[in-house]
């Protein structure tokens, strides 16, 4: 059950083109398996990849060497969050509420300050704010 699960990881990370050249439990090991999905899903989350990152997360909890203390339970609910808080935000940016669209884009960059496509648009609405007035 331990390699099937080891081997249904490293799919899911080679349909993600996380680490393309890890085709098989030899190469990546049991020991490395919840650090590589960590790394993983924290730079899909940096990247505002949320749902990408929830889902990485979510498998780190499967690895054979995941701690019984981890803080994935709020890894997953952060990064769902986000991706909801992303679609709420982009819908409010496309109908023009960009005090609306500010509000959730401030949700997201609290939790990850690098999402620069929140960044960006954050700044676009201020400025269209600022020219309305």
């Amino acid at each position: 059950m331990k390699k099937l699960s080891i081997v249904f990881l490293i799919s899911v990370l080679a349909c993600f083109s996380v680490y393309p050249q890890a085709h098989s439990q030899s190469e990546i090991g049991d020991s490395e398996c919840f650090k590589m999905f960590i790394q993983v899903g924290e730079k899909k989350f940096e990247q505002g990849k949320y749902t990408h990152a929830a889902y990485l997360f979510q498998a780190a909890g499967s690895c054979p060497d995941t701690p019984k203390a981890n803080e994935l339970g709020n890894m997953v609910t952060n990064s769902k969050a986000c991706a909801k808080f992303l679609l709420k935000a982009d819908a409010k940016y496309d109908g023009k509420k960009y005090e609306a669209a500010i509000q959730y884009y401030d949700l997201i960059l609290q939790m990850n300050k690098k999402d620069m496509h929140c960044v960006g648009r954050k700044k676009v609405c201020e400025d269209r704010l600022t020219a309305s007035e």
